[in-house]
């Protein structure tokens, strides 16, 4: 179970009363609610209430701003193999520079910059395109 969850029945079982007041709502959270109105009740005060709550709304926020890009199969060869022959001559892999862009709205072009070895390596495969 994840930790956020684990922390959020917690709260509830420490902060569960006949009557929860919000102090942002007129109306109190009360058993007398329907369930899911008062599970969600329950969840927002505890995210707006607990350091867990916080981190976690944090996390979404995140999220939200996070652009993920995969490499196939064949590109994670490629890939490797690279960085293999960057360790073999330079004794350790070094850091990487990851660039995703757009090859004008049909694909991704995929570069990936070696430090150590002031190096590019173009993965773009125009014929996926």
């Amino acid at each position: 179970m994840e930790n956020w969850l684990l922390n959020w029945t917690g709260w509830i079982l420490r902060n569960t009363h006949a009557h929860q007041e919000d102090p942002n709502s007129e109306t109190p959270l009360t058993y007398e609610s329907s369930p899911t109105e008062w599970i969600q009740k329950s969840y927002e005060m505890w995210e707006n209430n607990s350091d867990h709550g916080w981190e976690r709304k944090e996390e979404k926020e995140e999220k939200k701003n996070t652009i993920t890009y995969k490499l196939d199969q064949e590109e994670s060869k490629k890939l490797k193999e690279w960085q293999e022959h960057i360790k073999a001559i330079y004794g350790s892999y070094g850091d990487y520079v990851y660039s995703f862009e757009s090859g004008g709205g049909i694909g991704i072009i995929k570069k990936v910059w070696s430090k150590l070895a002031n190096a590019e390596l173009d993965l773009t495969d125009i014929d996926k395109w």
